[in-house]
């Protein structure tokens, strides 16, 4: 029932917000505009303010309601814990409006020239291909203003020391790979006098102006951590849907993250991040206590009197989660290492943090647990429909138009408060998506344990593809709905006895089963789809044409990877085994790079060779100057992806 008038408010909801409340795509191909959000006019704040709160007003109006007029107490096992599923929602859309109250709440400071001290930037690597970190170590490298590149590579491997140093940046490894992550930028903190570290990803590749923009903060001797969005450059990740960039993750970034600003409770999400090392220093260091270090780092940091920034503007982009597979290792690892940090600090409770800060943890926390909410509300109908209880007792020309209001003004409202980024469809497919790892990660609260770091994969992982597996239970959900469907059908057609009381009961409770099983199929297509396959092609070959040289002729190239690439040249007498300089010109740069021929194809024009060259191992700087040049081009996605 509440699915169905749900999708309807959902259908007016995209009505009323026009797309314009999305920024246009950046320059670089499949990505969001990485400026700051514009603000609102103060009649447009006002406006929304008042929607928000009025929102809010009405969903506890419709639980107070709920509680005092239509529980059935003869079925109080479902009408109980139903009400109680729709009074965690209006909680969280309360939090929500909370969050989402001001997310232009940051100081703001000018771009600096100069560094307020030594800087150090940290790339932290454990088994990330060359692929994948070539372009952050090069782009890391050109920052400015001066500082020093760090590749912390927990892999301990020779080809990566060559390539950092070959690029000018310090190679550094230890000899065992305790507490990960944290454990790695521990190990760099203790060799470094830098007074600030900013800390990189090795797939987050950053943008020119990441140090510029970010160390202005630092003139402020409190602030211990500025953060920036997390935006990603494979636009066909599992996370991505629609057009302009849009992808699960923005919500959060671009949206909940700089709404926190205001009680200042912004956290550290582990990479695009510049941090005070003396901060760090003070809490004892990253946090090894968890698996996600920087969460509970923050709230060292917020417990002891340090304040924190979330920049709101796009500096570093990385690489999405191309399958469900690594989307549901990482949500794992986040939401269990979420549950980890709240049972070891508390932060309800602790003492140092401020009630707005405990309000933004909360809501962070509660987060993890919505899919328990999402569960319920799909096993809701087919429990209504196989028993013939009803969870409501109230006459349905009052509940219907009631729970419309409700739906259709926190729809409208949230869509507005959050510039567009809730796309609520979508979302609703992305709550089932989550449901499986959040059940089972959430459950580290209740049973608090030691628990392993699981790396994301990133780059290539085979030579094969393969597809997903669909979680147990969403197929147990979908085996469910089917069977309940196929009862209650039979119930209708009178084939056997009609469980629930009034048919228009039964027509409501089959049409929220439809809609949920509409989403469940969708969730499990998006799964089961052969392009977010698990493993990817061995080739890391791209088309794209870019003008060129070889041999001293003119030449164009058709596709390109970062160990060869295949151009069409006016000239002949190449041969197999041949060695040639190729030049490559990508974004105004040239890439000169020894290659050796490995095949030639003659083409239907005249005078007109297709070569394939092989780059020589070791031109590594010429390499990133490719590897640069195609990002900026908006290509290097498919280098990494193909």
């Amino acid at each position: 029932m509440v699915p169905v008038l749900l999708s309807i408010a959902i259908a007016a909801s995209d009505r009323i917000t026009m797309s314009s409340s999305m920024n246009a795509p950046s320059g670089l191909t499949g990505l969001e505009n990485g400026a700051p959000i514009d603000e609102w006019s103060a009649s447009m704040t006002t406006f929304v303010r008042s929607l928000a709160i009025l929102c809010v007003g009405v969903s506890f109006a419709y639980i107070g309601w709920r509680l005092t007029a239509t529980l059935n107490w003869s079925a109080w096992w479902v009408s109980i814990p139903f009400v109680a599923l729709e009074a965690h929602l209006a909680v969280r859309l309360a939090i929500t409006m909370a969050e989402l109250w001001d997310i232009h709440a940051e100081p703001g400071v000018a771009a600096v020239d100069h560094a307020p001290g030594r800087v150090a930037v940290f790339i932290a690597t454990y088994d990330e291909g060359p692929e994948v970190l070539l372009p952050t170590i090069a782009a890391a490298v050109e920052l400015e203003p001066t500082h020093e590149t760090w590749v912390l590579d927990d892999g301990d491997r020779p080809e990566v020391r060559d390539m950092a140093e070959a690029l000018g940046a310090r190679y550094v490894t230890r000899t065992d790979n305790s507490h990960a992550k944290a454990g790695n930028l521990n190990h760099a903190l203790g060799l470094t006098d830098a007074e600030f570290v900013a800390v990189l990803d090795a797939d987050h590749v950053p943008e020119p102006n990441f140090l510029r923009h970010t160390l202005g903060y630092f003139v402020n001797p409190k602030i211990a951590l500025v953060q920036t969005p997390q935006e990603f450059y494979n636009g066909n990740s599992f996370v991505h849907t629609g057009s302009g960039g849009f992808h699960d993750e923005q919500f959060f970034h671009r949206i909940i993250m700089p709404g926190k600003n205001r009680h200042n409770a912004a956290f550290w999400c582990g990479t695009n991040a510049v941090l005070r090392t003396s901060a760090l220093r003070w809490i004892g260091g990253v946090s090894t206590a968890t698996i996600t270090e920087d969460m509970h780092t923050t709230v060292r940091l917020h417990r002891t009197g340090w304040e924190t920034v979330h920049h709101n503007e796009v500096l570093a982009r990385g690489l999405a989660p191309r399958s469900y597979a690594e989307f549901e290792t990482q949500r794992w690892r986040w939401g269990a290492g979420a549950m980890q940090s709240i049972v070891a600090e508390n932060p309800l409770f602790s003492r140092g943090l401020s009630r707005g800060q405990r309000l933004m943890y909360l809501a962070s926390a509660l987060s993890w647990f919505d899919s328990w909410r999402t569960f319920g509300l799909h096993l809701l109908p087919a429990l209504v429909l196989l028993t013939g209880v009803s969870p409501v007792n109230a006459p349905m020309w009052q509940l219907i138009p009631a729970v419309i209001a409700v739906h259709l003004f926190s729809s409208v409202a949230t869509k507005l408060m959050s510039r567009g980024r809730m796309r609520l469809s979508t979302n609703m497919v992305f709550e089932l998506l989550k449901m499986p790892p959040n059940l089972s990660s959430s459950m580290v609260f209740f049973r608090p344990r030691a628990l392993s770091f699981s790396v994301t994969p990133k780059g290539r992982s085979s030579s094969g593809r393969s597809r997903s597996a669909v979680p147990r239970i969403l197929t147990l959900l979908l085996v469910l709905d089917l069977t309940t469907w196929l009862a209650v059908t039979m119930q209708l057609a009178g084939l056997v006895p009609l469980r629930v009381e009034r048919v228009s009961l039964a027509l409501l409770g089959i049409s929220w089963l439809l809609v949920n099983t509409m989403f469940l199929v969708v969730a499990i297509d998006r799964i089961r789809r052969n392009r977010y396959g698990g493993e990817r092609r061995g080739g890391l070959r791209i088309e794209h044409q870019a003008p060129a040289a070889m041999g001293g002729f003119r030449a164009r190239t058709v596709d390109i990877s970062l160990n060869g690439a295949s151009v069409l040249v006016r000239g002949d007498g190449f041969e197999v085994g041949q060695e040639v300089l190729l030049q490559i010109k990508v974004h105004g740069q040239i890439a000169r790079l020894q290659s050796t021929v490995r095949r030639t194809d003659e083409t239907r024009v005249h005078g007109v060779n297709k070569v394939g060259v092989e780059f020589a191992d070791g031109q590594w700087p010429e390499v990133a100057v490719l590897a640069q040049g195609l990002f900026r081009e908006g290509v290097t996605a498919a280098l990494v992806n193909a």
